[in-house]
């Protein structure tokens, strides 16, 4: 579970009050104290996310281990923005791309709306799925079906 530092705590109480699964909270002690990787010697871990983000030695310590399920509060704050043609990921964001490469499912949680830039969302949610959110979007033409498949798409009794 990856959030932002103000909320780690609150979500280890809630998993274990409503799931009993208990979550340890990484913090530098966990790395300095550790002869081997701390994230390996338990199966459910909090992280904060602005921790793993800037400091690349804890990420590097945590993206060593293959994650079932990785879930990621207020991921909104993982953004990244086309600024002409070059892309300009936030060290958040490119955490995020890493974590979705690194888990089996990615999980992505947020109450905050998008600011309503198609461009910056097909971003985020490629953080999902790289290959079909990939690239910026085109101003291009509706697809174009061979015969009777238009009628189909369309609706139109008949058609295949």
């Amino acid at each position: 579970m990856v959030a932002p530092g103000s909320l780690v705590v609150q979500w280890q109480e809630e998993l274990w009050e409503k799931f009993r699964l208990r979550f340890e909270i990484f913090s530098r002690s966990w790395l300095e104290n550790s002869l081997e990787n701390p994230f390996r010697k338990h199966p459910y871990w909090l992280a904060r996310l602005d921790q793993l983000a800037r400091f690349p030695e804890v990420a590097e310590r945590a993206l060593e281990v293959d994650w079932d399920l990785v879930v990621v509060d207020e991921a909104h704050k993982m953004s990244a923005t086309y600024y002409g043609l070059e892309v300009k990921a936030t060290r958040r964001y490119r955490l995020g791309q890493q974590l979705s490469e690194r888990a089996k499912h990615l999980l992505l949680l947020t109450a905050t709306p998008h600011r309503g830039r198609e461009e910056d969302f097909r971003l985020f949610l490629a953080l999902l799925d790289p290959d079909r959110f990939a690239g910026r979007p085109g101003r291009e033409a509706p697809p174009r079906y061979p015969r009777g498949l238009a009628q189909a798409a369309e609706g139109r009794p008949g058609a295949l």
